[in-house]
């Protein structure tokens, strides 16, 4: 049984990756596996479950996500809707001790992520120049917002990236570079901004990580850099025009934001966060609640038709005050502290997830800087969640036995 439920795992986590940006709703049916693999066989692994302080704090983490929502939406008098992903969250917790118990080949993780970066360029080429009158956006996402679409392709591609960290070998490279290549290139298709600026802050955080360890050599720091002007070099001939033209807009945004026109897209972000600071510094511990923001921001004519402040920590603190701002930090930093906790793996493979684990959180964090995702959409939410709870359950399966568990 134990065999079999590990190969069902591989199976859903690579069905996550895989089918999530090529067809609608993809992301659903790998998680919908593993929730109910773990409800379904709980007498079975729940007594001799893998425990620990760590998976403890991660799933409190999560818990607090969903509670905090849940309160939220109770006390503001919100509809059921509001309560779809809250209700989720508190489900995470169930599939991170489910997949601690019978944790995924680091493999599926890394196959998976190759195949989700790959079609979702095959789809997005497909809908650009074959159907492009199918496209609500007009910019390669057929079935997510390309803010997503580009996230997602960013995620994928520096999973691949980090995988290069187990050391394939021969016809073993190519999924990953292949991944690389799709991924970035679907990134550039979608036309998004803040997935790129969130590549340079995962970059930089991981960078200075590593120096502060003293891992970080000048043959790292040479290919690095090589890798990233081969990319760019690449991209820029292929694309210069489609991402001179988003510079351009956005040095025209700010240009006329200065000027006092917020009807902008970077503009209108502009807007958002300054609301969201003065309506959660007018209620700064628990904040004023959804139905208390919404209400407010509706005076603001720019913002109004926005249901969320494009800003994670911004959006947290103007709803639920200094208490739902600490719980968005706290679930990003408790898992990246104990996944930097100890020294240098020993194991090529559990090196490998330290690195895409926690390029994983940092990425996110940096998407959290120009939009709110890990409430306000299924994808946000899930590919937060649940490659989390992947990568860790198989890092602490896979991390040196010399290494003491937290």
């Amino acid at each position: 049984m134990n065999t079999t439920l590990t190969r069902l795992n591989n199976a859903a986590v690579f069905l996550t990756f895989a089918l999530s940006l090529a067809i609608k709703g993809g992301y659903n049916y790998g998680a919908g596996i593993l929730f109910l693999a773990a409800l379904l066989t709980l007498p079975q692994w729940w007594k001799k479950r893998p425990r620990g302080r760590d998976l403890h704090l991660i799933m409190l983490g999560f818990l607090l996500m969903g509670s905090i929502a849940i309160i939220d939406a109770w006390y503001s008098g919100l509809s059921g809707t509001y309560y779809n992903i809250p209700v989720k969250y508190l489900a995470v917790p169930l599939i991170l001790a489910y997949l601690a118990a019978y944790p995924p080949d680091p493999r599926a993780i890394w196959w998976g992520a190759a195949a989700g970066a790959l079609l979702g360029l095959a789809s997005a080429l497909y809908y650009t120049h074959c159907a492009p009158e199918l496209l609500p956006d007009g910019r390669a996402a057929r079935y997510l917002h390309p803010i997503q679409l580009g996230n997602l392709a960013m995620l994928f591609a520096l999973l691949c990236a980090c995988s290069l960290r187990s050391q394939p070998r021969g016809w073993a490279l190519l999924p990953p570079l292949a991944g690389i290549l799709a991924g970035l290139y679907t990134v550039v298709l979608s036309q998004t901004r803040g997935s790129l600026s969130a590549l340079a802050w995962t970059l930089a955080i991981l960078a200075i990580l590593s120096l502060r360890r003293r891992h970080f050599r000048a043959r790292s720091i040479t290919i690095s850099v090589a890798v990233l002007l081969i990319l760019g070099g690449a991209f820029w001939l292929g694309k210069g025009d489609l991402i001179a033209e988003r510079l351009a807009e956005a040095r025209h945004d700010i240009e006329l934001y200065q000027q006092g026109n917020s009807n902008t897209s970077i503009g209108a972000r502009f807007e958002m966060w300054r609301f969201a600071w003065l309506e959660g510094s007018s209620h700064p511990v628990f904040g004023p609640g959804t139905a208390q923001m919404l209400a407010d921001k509706a005076s603001w004519p720019t913002i109004s038709q926005f249901g969320h402040m494009h800003n994670e920590y911004l959006d947290a603190f103007a709803r639920r005050g200094a208490v739902g701002l600490a719980i968005v930090l706290y679930l990003f930093l408790v898992p990246l502290y104990y996944y930097r906790r100890h020294g240098k793996p020993a194991d090529t493979d559990a090196a490998a997830l330290r690195l895409a684990g926690s390029a994983h959180i940092l990425l996110y964090s940096g998407f959290s800087m120009t939009q709110a995702a890990l409430y306000s959409h299924n994808s946000g939410f899930l590919f937060f969640a649940l490659p989390l709870c992947m990568m860790y359950a198989a890092y602490r399966e896979n991390a040196s036995p010399e290494q003491p568990r937290a």
